[in-house]
């Protein structure tokens, strides 16, 4: 049962008995007349429903074991989890500032940040946290508890399914908040004993941070201090890790939870430096190494792998950045924050060296050095990585469309999507950082990024340029807009009557002026450029970047959107009933009489298309979209290998690790095997680079 979630306002102290609660389980259908006999075997050994593994800790060296429950018992304890939680909100029970764990507006960051810019610390690690908290002590805990107070069968049966080998597990939902409430009475004496000897405490899971600015309290009191809190922390039932205690002085960097912290909070020095170090390897070569173990882009799989990790760690980076600028802006951190740290959160200038006599002063101000670098690689894992044609839509039907089409055609195509819009709703990193909007506008940023050109207080940087000598991407990019020349012409009445500004400039038009614009294209050949358009449906921008149209290819001028692939049938009747048509449909032209309640708006008649897969008429004009997307990568595909041949004297390292890349892509040894002048490029290549004299 994945994903169960429990909404109900019920407490933990409201079930008297183990039926209550499995009549609580039935009335929010957890349990099912299928799932009694589970049920019945989850109640009587719920340790029959864990998995053990191991991960490499966060912070720190060596590795953490997991003891997860499977999804049943995961959604079960969801739900115990719940109940405490509402317990807790009845009791107006909050937990102190020292404890930074496994809470709302907590964690590794407001747990640096009680300790930064303090002369000394003091790191105490607590040895077998989760385990030392066992299964006497939760039961004991739910019954002694001022907060719960249940009657014995019940605490004994709840901690019974919160309890693994005896012991609090580390991978259940309820052990973090059950370890937290019995970790909070260690707290309130800690923190009695920390101000007695002038330092300030928090506790992150198992591990306790002390820090002063009082040098007396190092020097003269710290031996007392450490037995008053050994006494302590063994009167309540844990144990110092005495390996791990560690003393940091004014002159060391500082760490804390993970963190340095000196003046401000941030990702470490050695942290950021090995992450942008393995990026940099998975540009060039194509496989890095983390000082655990290697990764390589060598397929699919393992490229999806790659990335994931490195974008995991950029991730972390930039979230602790735009923690600490906020942080920084509230001015809520004190006088002292602000004054320590005037520009450490300025955005500073990166210019292409294609914008050629722009000054610094005429252009907007973007990126610090670490979102810089995130962005670079973002950049790589949307626009260089992998061998998939990347296809930019103008809204979230295309690929609706294009994924049903493509199903029922089977085209010999590969092909990921990436919706801006939806991007930009979900306010994904790639749509911050690269100032993402909605729709067409949104794929004329593209370009920005592409052309390294600065409008409207976006990037002024080309990325592109960065990766020049590094990687050669064997892929296209396809920004793909509705064939939409004619300003003046609108798809129906009806449609025109609902723009605010019938007037606007189709995305293609605007696009096309723009590249026309900034690449000083002459009327001249911008006539020709939008002839050859109409005529073969995409147009060459720049380094692995296209532009393809919705055109039908026969010359004619007539806007077309992506749904005119569609028979115009389908679009007036799309359920054949007579009873709705398609907002767009052509009869709408004719005005025959449709009442708007009529229409089917666009995501409603692309969830629709996607279940017509089987009727493989509908979609047979789509193949002319995909023959477009063929020629693109025919088109690209020619100028790669000669791109190799022209660098292969200079750069013969990046000549090399591109054909490398080429041999391990399936799709491209067979387009290349089987057109005949590119497979004679391709060998004039190999032979070339590898000093074959003969295949």
């Amino acid at each position: 049962m994945k994903h169960f979630e429990y909404h109900r306002q019920k407490k933990i102290s409201d079930f008297h008995s183990r039926d209550s609660f499995i009549h609580e389980l039935h009335i929010v259908s957890w349990i099912t007349d299928e799932r009694k006999q589970l049920f019945s075997r989850l109640l009587n050994s719920p340790g029959n429903f864990y998995k053990e593994f191991s991960i490499p800790k966060k912070y720190g060296e060596g590795e953490r074991i997991i003891d997860a429950p499977n999804e049943d018992l995961k959604s079960l304890q969801i739900i115990i989890k719940s109940l405490i939680e509402n317990q807790l909100k009845v009791k107006e029970f909050v937990f102190g500032k020292y404890d930074q764990a496994y809470q709302k507006n907590k964690g590794i960051f407001t747990n640096a940040q009680i300790h930064r810019n303090k002369k000394y610390l003091v790191h105490i690690d607590l040895e077998g946290f989760f385990p030392s908290i066992h299964f006497g002590r939760v039961s004991g805990f739910f019954q002694k508890s001022r907060l719960f107070k249940l009657e014995p069968p019940m605490a004994f049966f709840f901690a019974n399914l919160c309890c693994y080998k005896g012991h609090l597990p580390q991978g259940a939902p309820t052990s973090p908040l059950i370890a937290n409430l019995i970790g909070e009475k260690l707290d309130r004496e800690v923190l009695l004993l920390s101000k007695k000897f002038r330092f300030t405490y928090s506790r992150y899971a198992d591990d306790l941070t002390f820090s002063t600015n009082n040098v007396k309290s190092i020097t003269n009191d710290f031996r007392s201090f450490m037995d008053a809190l050994n006494y302590m922390i063994e009167k309540m039932g844990f144990n110092i890790n005495w390996d791990k205690v560690g003393i940091e002085g004014p002159d060391v960097r500082h760490t804390v939870t993970g963190l340095s912290n000196n003046k401000r909070v941030s990702s470490t020095v050695d942290f950021y430096k090995l992450t942008r170090a393995m990026a940099n390897s998975l540009y060039v070569d194509n496989e890095f190494f983390d000082a655990k173990r290697s990764y390589n882009a060598y397929t699919q799989k393992s490229l999806e792998k790659a990335i994931q990790v490195i974008e995991g760690r950029y991730a972390f980076i930039n979230d602790i950045e735009d923690k600490n600028k906020k942080l920084y802006e509230r001015h809520s951190g004190g006088e002292e924050y602000q004054s320590i740290t005037p520009t450490d959160f300025r955005e500073h200038h990166y210019i292409s060296s294609r914008l050629n006599g722009v000054s610094k002063e005429n252009l907007p101000a973007i990126y610090s050095g670490k979102k810089l670098s995130y962005s670079r690689f973002l950049f790589y894992k949307k626009f260089l990585a992998g061998d998939a044609m990347t296809v930019f839509t103008e809204g979230k039907t295309d690929p609706m469309y294009i994924s049903a089409a493509m199903k029922a055609l089977t085209p010999n195509l590969k092909i990921t999507f990436t919706i801006p819009q939806v991007e930009g709703e979900n306010q994904t990193q790639f749509a911050n950082l690269f100032d993402l909007n909605r729709g067409g506008a949104s794929l004329r940023r593209i370009l920005d990024i592409y052309f390294g050109i600065s409008t409207g207080g976006h990037a002024s940087i080309s990325h592109p340029l960065y990766f020049e000598k590094k990687i050669i991407s064997i892929k296209p990019c396809v920004l793909l807009l509705d064939f939409e020349f004619n300003d003046g012409q609108q798809k129906s009445e009806k449609a025109n009557s609902k723009k605010k500004n019938s007037s606007s400039p189709h995305p293609l038009v605007v696009v096309l002026n723009y590249i026309f614009q900034n690449r000083r294209i002459s009327k001249k050949k911008a006539i020709i450029i939008k002839d050859d358009l109409i005529k073969n449906g995409f147009y060459f921008v720049d380094e692995n970047l296209y532009i393809a149209t919705t055109t039908d290819r026969s010359g004619d001028k007539t806007n077309r959107a992506i749904e005119d692939y569609f028979p115009a049938s389908f679009l007036n009747d799309p359920y054949g009933d007579g009873t709705k048509h398609f907002e767009n449909a052509p009869m709408l032209k004719k005005d025959n009489g449709f009442k708007d309640s009529d229409s089917l708006r666009k995501y409603d008649f692309a969830k629709y298309v996607k279940t017509q897969t089987e009727t493989v008429d509908l979609f047979k004009d789509f193949n002319i979209l995909f023959d477009i997307f063929n020629n693109i990568r025919k088109d690209y595909n020619r100028r790669l290998l000669k791109k190799i041949a022209d660098v292969s004297t200079n750069y013969t390292i990046l000549a090399k690790n591109t054909m490398y890349r080429i041999l391990d892509s399936d799709i491209l040894r067979k387009e290349i095997a089987d057109d005949s002048d590119l497979n004679q490029l391709f060998f004039d290549n190999y032979k070339k680079l590898f000093d074959v004299s003969s295949y």
